[in-house]
């Protein structure tokens, strides 16, 4: 006959020491777990702070970039500007009242008295130029105005990647010294819109608006 347990024998589970060794670890576990948290939200901060810095350099380089170019695009424009009056003359012209003197009129078609002269045609504005002079003997000459019109393709395109600048700025460079006339330089800075394509295009937007 097997003996009886007695009442205050306990059954078999886990003792005190084995508790507080679940407690203990349970609370090491959860501090664990607590550390892993906040390192991973400190990295995920930091990464969002570098991601921002990045952007940050990223537009600072772009606003540089753009003020080259603006800058060199103004410099292109003033020499245009400036560069055809240099070469037209430092006299300013004449009064509507006053004679032209015959030494400065040029030999193309020069006035006399015999009847061949008499029969050479005059066009309307030497007909204004002389009535205003007087009636002298002298001609003013008349300047033609020559219009150009350049195409895109002479000039390239920019689409303001800043590699391609100084390749689209010699182009036009090399454009605007193939004549010495103001109106072909007008017809430079002309084309010169209508090259531009994709953020050349929108920064030019940005000027003319």
């Amino acid at each position: 006959m097997s003996d009886t347990p007695a009442r205050n024998t306990r059954s078999s589970g886990p003792s005190m020491d084995e508790f507080r060794a679940l407690e203990s670890a349970q609370a090491t576990l959860g501090q664990t777990l607590n550390d892993q948290l906040v390192n991973l939200r400190n990295k995920q901060n930091s990464d969002i702070e570098g991601v921002r810095a990045q952007i940050h350099s990223v537009s600072t380089e772009q606003n540089s970039r753009l003020d080259e170019i603006q800058t060199s695009v103004n410099t292109i424009l003033s020499s245009l500007q400036l560069g055809p009056t240099a070469g037209v003359g430092s006299s300013p012209p004449a009064p509507p009242g006053s004679q032209t003197p015959a030494s400065s009129v040029p030999p193309v078609a020069p006035v006399t008295s015999s009847p061949e002269a008499q029969s050479i045609p005059t066009r309307p504005s030497d007909m204004e130029q002389s009535s205003s002079t007087g009636g002298g003997a002298t001609v003013a000459a008349v300047s033609t105005k020559q219009v150009y019109n350049i195409k895109s393709d002479d000039i390239s395109t920019f689409d303001g990647t800043p590699e391609n600048l100084e390749l689209f700025l010699a182009r036009v460079q090399a454009v605007r010294f193939a004549e010495n006339d103001a109106n072909w330089d007008r017809a430079v800075l002309r084309a010169i819109p209508l090259a531009l394509r994709g953020r050349a295009a929108i920064w030019h937007s940005t000027l003319t608006d």
